[in-house]
């Protein structure tokens, strides 16, 4: 426990250690989770904080070891507020829909699973896009994977009428129990899935939930240690809208291309109007400024025409005098 302090200052420090040292470190840390006091001097000296922060490292190979060693290290309840406190939730949602290696998401389905309990947290997943990957990972052929994924599903969508109306509108429910129905029924004999199923499978499928015929599926308390081979199809895709979005999500791919190919016609048509309305404008520009020269012009032409005017008119006074001597000299001649 004396040397917990020093590996939890190298991993926080303001200065960012290298990648290689974080590794070291991180590795170091799950070996401390079977001492208690070694736990309880982790928690105080803040290395759950510290290797939460290391899980959103922009190195993989970081991110790998710190979340293995964040799973380990959750199996202690005293682990669980700090995580929490520290943006715990958000920092694996974040990891989850940034698909990360296999090896990482077992690790993050734990340190998932302890924050989907956390009235906060239920909301943080939401908003940080974490429901589609959990919709595929419950769709998954790995028991273990499968099994986390609908726990936590579960455990997000009690007391959270919103997390489950997301779920509902996206036709996610209805794919997992279609799946679920098909591949593996026996799993829907676990009281916590058929109650998030139920709804599903009674009014869209028309199933009743089959009896136990065995032991309940568990689910495992540490990450599995291999991933077993995939099957070659892999379940129908879910689409989501933006993470976090409340609007209604489209089921089908088809409907989100028709509704941006409307979309982008409509642009198009508005672009096309702007530049038909900025040409208008442009020619109706030049138009009044040929209407402005056009009334200068006229404007000195009356000048001249009105300067002529007066010419002819001092002219015609002129020789009206001149016409008066003349008949005068006549007279007297």
């Amino acid at each position: 426990a004396n040397g917990v302090r020093p590996l939890v200052r190298l991993l926080s420090g303001t200065n960012s250690p290298p990648s290689g040292l974080i590794r070291r470190v991180t590795t170091l840390l799950p070996d401390l989770a079977n001492d208690s006091a070694a736990v309880d001097d982790l928690t105080a000296a803040g290395g759950i904080a510290a290797l939460t922060r290391s899980v959103g490292h922009k190195d993989p190979t970081v991110q790998l070891v710190s979340i293995k060693a964040l799973a380990r290290l959750l199996e202690d309840r005293r682990t669980h507020r700090p995580f929490l406190d520290n943006k715990g939730a958000e920092v694996v949602t974040q990891l989850l829909v940034r698909s990360p290696s296999k090896g990482a998401i077992s690790s993050a389905l734990v340190c998932l699973d302890v924050a989907s309990t956390d009235s906060a947290a239920k909301f943080v997943v939401r908003m940080n896009g974490g429901l589609p990957p959990l919709v595929r990972f419950a769709q998954s052929p790995v028991e273990d994977t499968r099994h986390r994924a609908l726990g936590i599903l579960t455990n997000l969508c009690r007391k959270n009428p919103a997390n489950r109306d997301a779920l509902k509108a996206s036709g996610a429910l209805r794919e997992i129990a279609l799946y679920l129905h098909g591949e593996h029924p026996d799993d829907l004999t676990d009281k916590g899935i058929a109650a998030l199923l139920q709804e599903e499978l009674d009014h869209e499928l028309k199933v009743e939930v089959p009896e136990r015929t065995g032991p309940a599926p568990t689910v495992p308390s540490s990450p599995p240690k291999f991933t077993p081979k995939p099957p070659p199809g892999p379940p129908a895709p879910v689409t989501f809208a933006r993470p976090g979005s409340e609007l209604e999500y489209p089921k089908q791919l088809s409907e989100i291309t028709e509704s941006h190919e409307r979309l982008m016609g409509a642009l198009a048509e508005s672009k096309a109007d702007q530049q038909r309305m900025q040409q208008e404008v442009t020619d109706m520009r030049a138009e009044l400024q040929d209407v402005k020269a056009d009334r200068d012009h006229l404007r000195e032409e009356m000048g001249k025409y009105a300067r002529m005017m007066k010419m002819m008119e001092a002219v015609a006074q002129r020789l009206d005098l001149n016409m008066d001597e003349m008949q005068c000299v006549c007279v007297v001649c």
